[in-house]
């Protein structure tokens, strides 16, 4: 069965230095902790999500996944704010991508995502997005519930994510993720990351 993103052109070369975000997150880990601590990095691109972890001072897998911010919402998303169906669907598609991660994931590791990428979504739920600081997945979590509560017509439209469908996107990816990958929050890195 093919996913509605397959069609999606290949926007690889469009990625930052990943990689060196990543040494630096490791490197940042070392130092913050008596052992070497693991550490996995999501960053929600345009056009597709990369994943990384690692742990004493190198990087052990990467894994670019087929679900980006604005080829989610374009393919996925119809409306603005998007519908419950639409949502539904987006939901199944990321959780199929995402659960790709499982076997690459260090034990232990903590969650890394640049602050950058999730700028808006930490404006909605109050967090400063400082290095350092945690999103945590009840915060993830209860913006997704207004989100749903806007596609039923329930609430006003109070976030970005009911208002722009490609932080409906990033905010999608960051909560499926967390939830299968059982992490309980993110902390935020305020790294540039250029493309």
């Amino acid at each position: 069965m093919t996913s509605p993103l397959d069609t999606w052109p290949d926007r690889r070369a469009e990625q930052p230095d990943i990689d060196a975000l990543f040494a630096r997150c490791l490197a940042d880990a070392g130092t913050q902790s008596s052992t070497s601590a693991a550490v996995t990095l999501i960053h929600i691109g345009d056009w597709q999500t990369t994943v990384m972890t690692g742990a004493n001072d190198r990087a052990t897998q990467r894994l670019d996944l087929e679900i980006g911010a604005r080829r989610t919402s374009a393919e996925l998303f119809r409306h603005t704010p998007p519908t419950p169906h639409e949502l539904e669907i987006a939901i199944n598609v990321v959780e199929d991508e995402v659960a790709r991660a499982r076997r690459i994931l260090a034990d232990g590791s903590i969650l890394v995502a640049s602050a950058g990428t999730l700028e808006v979504l930490t404006k909605d739920a109050g967090v400063e997005a400082a290095t350092g600081q945690r999103l945590t997945l009840e915060a993830v979590e209860a913006l997704f519930q207004q989100l749903s509560r806007v596609s039923l017509g329930s609430a006003p439209a109070s976030i970005a994510a009911a208002r722009d469908p490609t932080q409906a996107a990033i905010l999608l990816i960051l909560r499926e993720f967390m939830h299968h990958m059982d992490f309980h929050d993110v902390m935020l890195r305020c790294d540039s990351m250029t493309t």
